[in-house]
């Protein structure tokens, strides 16, 4: 294979596309209601956060139900 490509060269053009109709996505007025945010499911601290559960001081709480916890605490 001696041949180099541009990456210009995978990029389709109008004709090229084919897409008559819009893809899914295409229309920003959708509405997306029926998501759910994203939510965390872990936070850190540089100086360590006290655990509500058994208040030890660790760097990494994890998400339990609607508060963070310990390692230890978590309900894996």
């Amino acid at each position: 294979m001696s041949e180099e490509y541009s990456l210009d060269d995978f990029v389709p053009t109008d004709d090229e596309d084919g897409q008559t109709e819009p893809s899914a996505g295409d229309n920003p007025d959708e509405s997306v209601d029926d998501t759910d945010p994203a939510v965390a499911t872990s936070r850190w601290s540089s100086d360590g956060e006290t655990c509500p559960d058994c208040d030890s001081t660790v760097f990494r709480l994890w998400r339990h139900e609607n508060t963070f916890v310990c390692a230890d605490c978590k309900e894996w």
